[in-house]
């Protein structure tokens, strides 16, 4: 799964507690991780099924959320 970079891609800096969570578009979680301290990684969801996902960053006391479509 690739994810294009927006306008205002997500950076982290400094080393900080990110939880990161991933949903189908029913609601089940199919990817997490917590306390995650590194400053880049990548997430394969090859093992899942073609549709919509939501990705929900959390970093420190901010949260971001996106929706990706794995083809």
């Amino acid at each position: 799964m690739a994810v294009p970079p927006k306008k205002d891609p997500l950076q982290k800096t400094e080393e900080c507690n990110t939880q990161i969570y991933i949903t189908d578009i029913l609601g089940r979680t199919v990817y997490e991780k917590q306390n995650n301290t590194e400053t880049s990684f990548t997430i394969d969801l090859s093992g899942q099924g073609k549709g919509i996902y939501f990705v929900k960053v959390i970093i420190g006391d901010e949260m971001f959320l996106d929706k990706v479509i794995y083809q």
